[in-house]
């Protein structure tokens, strides 16, 4: 959320999370003015975030970093890096908590897109379906062959993010995992396709598969 000093006016990006259900004492960085801020009417009563460093009940939250542009020009260079660092610290859990955030407060999902942050779920709207494994021999090595499909199940067109293989044995403890692409960016809506993976050499104990939806580029 955003908060406005209402004495000189100054604007910061807060998690409302910080404020609490009763909301809490806070300070603005600039002037030095304190005000009871409460937090946004339709902020839901539980939000799970990891959780802040201990504080006393009774002091006051320094706000961030100036939200408005113009703090290049107003502040030196050193200023605006500590700046950048004390926002990179107080937003830090909310990023991480981000897909979350947005699940119980729908209306931080704006907030996330306006900073240019991805909130909502990788692959939302994407099905993964008929997924199948199997081991062979390949050029005189064992191999895992993974099969499945993935659909759109939406009316829009839908990115297809780079998907994780993990195997695990039979007490569902991790054994290995990769990711790979599949063999197009996005599906058409009810679109769906196939794609076919392989690892060389898996463990011996492979009793179980899982496909996820992963960031970052493909392995092998």
């Amino acid at each position: 959320m955003i908060l406005t000093c209402p004495a000189c006016a100054t604007r910061y990006l807060t998690d409302p999370a910080v404020l609490g259900p009763s909301g809490r004492m806070v300070r603005c960085a600039k002037c030095a003015h304190s005000w009871m801020q409460t937090p946004p009417a339709d902020m839901p009563r539980r939000v799970d975030l990891p959780p802040p460093p201990p504080a006393d009940p009774g002091s006051r939250v320094n706000l961030p970093a100036r939200f408005v542009p113009r703090v290049a020009r107003r502040f030196g260079i050193g200023s605006l890096l500590l700046a950048g660092i004390v926002l990179a610290v107080a937003l830090s859990g909310a990023y991480v908590a981000r897909e979350r955030i947005v699940a119980a407060w729908p209306a931080a999902e704006g907030l996330y897109a306006t900073l240019g942050i991805r909130a909502t779920a990788l692959g939302a709207g994407l099905q993964l379906d008929k997924l199948t494994f199997v081991r062979r021999r390949i050029d005189g090595e064992d191999a895992m062959i993974v099969e499945g499909h993935v659909t759109n199940v939406t009316d829009t067109v839908q990115p297809v993010p780079t998907l994780r293989a993990t195997l695990r044995n039979e007490n569902n403890q991790w054994l290995t995992d990769w990711t790979f692409s599949l063999d197009r960016p996005e599906l058409a809506p009810g679109e769906s396709a196939t794609f076919t993976t392989t690892t060389r050499n898996p463990p011996e104990a492979s009793k179980r598969l899982s496909i996820t939806f992963t960031e970052g580029p493909a392995g092998g």
